[in-house]
C-alpha cells in the first residue's frame, strides 16, 4: 500500500456489523436510530480487514458502539477471519451478550 496516499494510519478501526439492537436501554444513544436492523455483508467486512492487513500495522478493532454485533449472522465468521488475517491485533467488542447466551452459536 502506498504510504504517500495515506501518510497517517489510525490506531483504532471501529466496525459496525449491525445498525440496531435487541434492547432499548434509556441511556443508550442508539435509541435515535431507526428500529429496523441493517447488516454489513461479509464481503464489505473482508475488504476492511484486507485493507488494514495491507498496511502491515497493528490496529485495535472495536466492534459496536451503535449496534449489537452479536445480532449479525456473520459475527463469529468476522472474528475468526480477523484472527486468521491479523492475528496480533487487539479486539474490543461491546455487547449486551443476550444473543450469545440465548443461542450459544457464537465461537468467540
Amino acid at each position: 500500500m502506498d504510504n504517500s496516499i495515506i501518510p497517517y494510519y489510525p490506531n483504532t478501526i471501529k466496525i459496525e456489523l449491525v445498525q440496531g439492537c435487541n434492547l432499548s436501554c434509556s441511556f443508550c444513544g442508539i435509541n435515535g436510530i431507526e428500529p429496523e436492523h441493517h447488516f454489513m455483508t461479509f464481503t464489505t467486512y473482508k475488504k476492511i480487514i484486507d485493507l488494514c492487513k495491507a498496511t502491515k500495522r497493528k490496529f485495535r478493532f472495536s466492534f459496536s458502539l451503535h449496534g449489537e454485533p452479536s445480532l449479525s449472522p456473520i459475527f463469529s465468521d468476522c472474528l475468526q477471519y480477523l484472527k486468521k488475517e491479523i492475528p496480533h491485533s487487539y479486539v474490543q467488542c461491546f455487547t449486551n451478550g443476550i444473543t450469545y447466551f440465548e443461542t450459544k452459536q457464537y465461537k468467540l
